[in-house]
């Protein structure tokens, strides 16, 4: 498509402006919110140093859809500045090429980042947002843990009855310490509990059952075992441990309405 040579050096100069600029704007970001936040986030939480560099590649994919823009758009600028300057743009417009022709260069980097960030939305910010939730999460127990905090969260079942669960695992995607409370008589506690797998499957169970005397007593264990009888709404499942800023625009366009939905809902 880009053949001629000015086509190529303009998008040679343009890129090298960008990636200096988004260099220069994310490398100062990182010294302030790392020299910021030292003292509450990575001093006392002692990060590694790939748990930091992992934290901020984190950071500069959620932060893409403004920084990759703005950086572009100074690049365009400064780029074009520079040529006027030289007066090249008026040599090539001398030489018989059109306005529209010389700015097809950037109008196509603008195509090709914009594709770039729909793919960074789609496809990696999903998982650069569980992944920082996740650290913050780890950060957040062992804070917990230290200071003796603890809280509990819960989530509905399909037959009515209520998980309750300390705090939800997302590398592992699991329930630590939950407590599946399927009627008033009847608990099953799990030191670990995974919800994705077909049947659920807990590990460390103990089930209480209440006693004629109004009492609760653990009536069995077991080291692991399965759960058919345990059915989640995967929708509420989804909604519950993962936001809606942390899905995909895929996923997000599957849970709006259709218009068939939205139609039977108003006729009724």
């Amino acid at each position: 498509m880009l053949t001629k040579i000015w086509e190529r050096y303009f998008i040679k100069e343009t890129l090298k402006t960008f990636f200096f600029i988004s260099f220069c704007f994310y490398g100062l970001y990182v010294l302030i919110d790392y020299a910021s936040h030292s003292g509450a986030r990575h001093h006392q939480s002692m990060m590694e140093w790939s748990e930091l560099i992992k934290f901020y590649a984190n950071e500069w994919i959620l932060r893409a859809d403004v920084l990759v823009p703005f950086a572009l758009m100074i690049a365009t600028i400064r780029t074009l500045c520079d040529l006027n300057i030289h007066n090249e743009l008026v040599a090539l417009q001398a030489s018989g090429i059109s306005l529209k022709k010389i700015l097809r260069p950037f109008i196509f980097l603008g195509l090709l980042f914009t594709l770039l960030i729909y793919a960074n939305t789609e496809f990696l910010l999903p998982n650069a947002m569980a992944a920082s939730r996740h650290l913050r999460n780890q950060k957040e127990i062992q804070k917990n843990n230290k200071n003796k905090k603890f809280f509990v969260q819960h989530v509905g079942l399909k037959d009515g009855s209520t998980l309750l669960y300390q705090h939800y695992n997302f590398a592992e995607r699991s329930f630590f310490d939950a407590y599946w409370v399927k009627s008033f008589d009847e608990i099953w506690r799990f030191q670990h509990l995974s919800p994705y797998e077909q049947p659920p499957k807990g590990i460390g169970v103990g089930h209480f059952q209440r006693m004629p005397d109004n009492t609760l007593h653990k009536i069995e264990s077991f080291e692991s075992r399965s759960f058919p009888e345990m059915k989640f709404n995967q929708k509420i499942l989804l909604d519950t441990l993962t936001p809606s800023r942390e899905l995909s625009l895929s996923t997000l366009w599957k849970r709006l309405p259709h218009s068939k939905e939205i139609g039977s809902e108003s006729s009724l």
